[in-house]
């Protein structure tokens, strides 16, 4: 999320309608992200277990071979999307703070 925010300083800090409306966009930004990672974490395991039941004792150690960079490859991109999307969810919290810090300080 680049958006900065700009909130109406008042006589006790910031416009609090402003700071409640910018925190509630967070957080539905910070659910949107944590169900994104839900669904693909759901649908790494399931691609896992359809490898694991595509692996046979009389199938060739080419084809296991290939079973298995396939299933790294996917936890590989499945753990940078999960820390990609922490990452952008620590900022986003962080920045939620920071605001109502200020908010709260006047």
């Amino acid at each position: 999320m680049t958006e900065k925010a700009l909130f109406t300083e008042e006589i006790n800090g910031y416009d609090r309608r402003q700071v409640d409306e910018y925190v509630h966009k967070i957080s539905e930004a910070y659910q949107a992200a944590y169900n994104e990672n839900q669904e693909l974490r759901g649908k790494c395991d399931a691609l896992s277990e359809k490898c694991r039941k595509l692996e046979t004792p009389d199938q060739g150690k080419s084809h296991s071979n290939i079973i298995a960079k396939a299933l790294l490859d996917a936890e590989i991109l499945a753990q940078k999307i999960i820390d990609d999307a922490k990452e952008e969810a620590e900022m986003i919290r962080n920045r939620a703070l920071k605001i109502l810090r200020e908010a709260e300080a006047g």
